[in-house]
């Protein structure tokens, strides 16, 4: 397993290894899975959010992103060591643990973007749910960027 995990990491870090230095650094950080937040706040009116509901979305969006980001320094800061380490051929078992690290810290970011459709999830109603996904859904299929996020773009 500890190997698996070394080799899907290591795979990501050579294909990946430029991104940082070529300014793409949401190419060595996985993506969303469902970017909800930019959908909701640009389409707060038609979705008739309440005056509560626009307080949480900017509260969310206040505190959520400098969360995940610390998440997102800490993986990037971890890739640059492994990738380090695998040029000047390292120990292996160095090389491992970080590998495990970074693993961990992927594991946390899923999870982080999981817990905000969640959130979206038990803060809207149901047919605002409904709404918000058909926009995600259209916006996926007719390849819309979202302004601040790169996630939704072909």
């Amino acid at each position: 397993m500890r190997k698996s995990l070394f080799a899907v990491a290591l795979l990501l870090l050579l294909g990946t290894g430029n991104a940082l230095a070529q300014g793409g650094v949401e190419r060595e950080l996985s993506r969303p899975i469902v970017a909800f937040m930019p959908l909701l706040v640009r389409h707060a009116d038609a979705l008739g959010l309440t005056e509560a509901q626009r307080a949480w979305v900017g509260e969310w969006r206040a505190t959520a992103p400098a969360r995940r980001q610390a998440v997102e320094q800490e993986q990037l800061k971890l890739r640059q060591q492994l990738r380090a380490n695998v040029l000047t051929g390292a120990d292996l078992s160095d090389r491992e643990a970080i590998a495990e690290q970074i693993g961990q810290l992927e594991t946390q970011l899923v999870n982080m973007r999981m817990n905000c459709v969640q959130a979206v999830r038990e803060n809207l109603t149901a047919e605002q749910y409904r709404m918000l996904t058909d926009l995600y859904r259209s916006s996926q299929a007719e390849g819309d960027c979202v302004p601040g996020t790169s996630a939704m773009c072909r």
